[in-house]
């Protein structure tokens, strides 16, 4: 009975590894006097480039769903949210399943649920401002000349090389900030904190994990710091904590 229930599970382990199926579509809006761009995304990564003299917003999409080819064609026309529209002012990208149940065992077996995710690369002018919010995935910008506001549920973020403010509300996941001109908000729940050469203001509210800040022109402010440690290095304004 043993041996039935080991071959039983290792079969249904290789089937959820076999079937997947990948999909890669492009978006593009060319912009007219646009001066946001709002990402609603759900599962899957996300990167952004800013881009000096881009006149249009560029997005690459790849999809993956745990079914076969046929069942997840489906799958995309029926539940699949892909969209980049224009609302008044602002570009909205908004990316996600209606229907993305967690598989478990039993519902994979009988074919009721599945596992989707859209990896978003995206390439965007660099003096637009980008407002997302984010369910799951890592998140990656750079070379961004205007503010940038993240609210995210779980993930690593890194924001490198970004020339205006920056302001991040994170349940989950490592932070990476470096080389911003400009003033540094965090309100994290856990996971560690490193922040490099910032000319402006930081100010850190954290749940748990450590904190390393490293060359900062002004004052470095930590609202409250659960567990974990704080480093400071080469802060050329206060430090108060």
């Amino acid at each position: 009975m043993r041996k039935f229930l080991v071959c039983f599970v290792f079969i249904l382990v290789f089937t959820m590894g076999v079937l997947a199926y990948e999909e890669t579509r492009l978006l593009e809006l060319v912009l007219d006097n646009t001066s946001t761009l709002r990402v609603k995304c759900e599962a899957g990564d996300l990167s952004i480039e800013g881009v000096d003299g881009l006149e249009q917003i560029e997005v690459i999409a790849e999809i993956y769903i745990s079914k076969s080819k046929d069942k997840a064609e489906k799958i995309i026309d029926r539940d699949l949210e892909l969209s980049l529209v224009k609302e008044g002012k602002h570009a909205v990208l908004s990316c996600g399943f209606d229907n993305n149940n967690v598989s478990s065992w039993l519902s994979f077996f009988f074919g009721n649920s599945y596992k989707g995710s859209v990896d978003l690369i995206i390439r965007v002018p660099n003096d637009i401002l980008l407002d997302i919010t984010d369910g799951s995935g890592n998140i990656i910008i750079k070379n961004s000349k205007a503010k940038v506001e993240i609210n995210d549920g779980s993930g690593d973020i890194e924001i490198l090389d970004c020339f205006n403010d920056l302001e991040i509300v994170d349940g989950s996941g490592d932070l990476i900030i470096k080389n911003i001109r400009g003033n540094v908000q965090i309100d994290d729940g856990s996971g560690d904190i490193e922040i490099y050469d910032i000319n402006g203001y930081v100010t850190v509210k954290d749940g748990s994990g450590s904190i390393d800040i490293d060359t900062v022109e002004k004052d470095v402010k930590i609202i409250y710091a659960g567990s974990g440690g704080i480093e400071f290095s080469n802060i050329k304004g206060q430090i108060i904590q």
